[in-house]
């Protein structure tokens, strides 16, 4: 610990030790304070997760957010057609109101279905009527058999009742 001079080494302060080190590069730095506060979030367990059981069942709320964020896409672009695929018996049959109400009652069926999955299940699914069914019913039912809107409807009911029926 001595020298050559014979003076005896002072203690360095734990500043002028990182002062000697390489400095890191910038990005390593905001790396670190970005990875800092999402693990600070992640721990932090706010309403929804309490609420949800994010962190109970292996998730967080960054995986939430985007897995919403993609859910609300793919709900979105299924709002948009399903309403036109319902409707067109009525267009071409000219009642344009039906349409409308039609296209009403798949959004408020979408926003029911999607709430109670979320707040009485607590399931991250969204409910919104399948694409491929809603062309059969209002294409081939409708309009290729000749069945009107509430015959088929009954149609639907039955085949739901038999499903349960099925797999209870």
């Amino acid at each position: 610990a001595c020298h050559a001079t014979g003076k005896r080494k002072r203690d360095q302060t734990s500043s002028e030790r990182r002062a000697k080190r390489k400095p890191k590069r910038r990005w390593l730095l905001v790396k670190e304070h970005v990875e800092e506060r999402l693990y600070f979030m992640e721990k932090r367990e706010g309403f929804f997760g309490r609420f949800f059981g994010i962190s109970q069942s292996g998730s967080n709320m960054r995986t939430e957010i985007l897995a919403g964020i993609t859910t609300f896409i793919t709900v979105a672009y299924i709002l948009i057609l399903n309403p036109q695929i319902l409707a067109d018996p009525f267009v071409i049959t000219g009642d344009v109101a039906m349409a409308a109400k039609v296209s009403n009652g798949v959004f408020i069926g979408t926003r029911i279905g999607t709430f109670l999955c979320a707040v009485y299940a607590k399931v991250p699914l969204a409910q919104a009527p399948g694409m491929g069914l809603n062309a059969f019913f209002a294409y081939t039912v409708v309009l290729g058999m000749g069945y009107s809107y509430n015959e088929a409807l009954v149609i639907v009911f039955i085949s739901g009742i038999f499903f349960i029926v099925i797999t209870a």
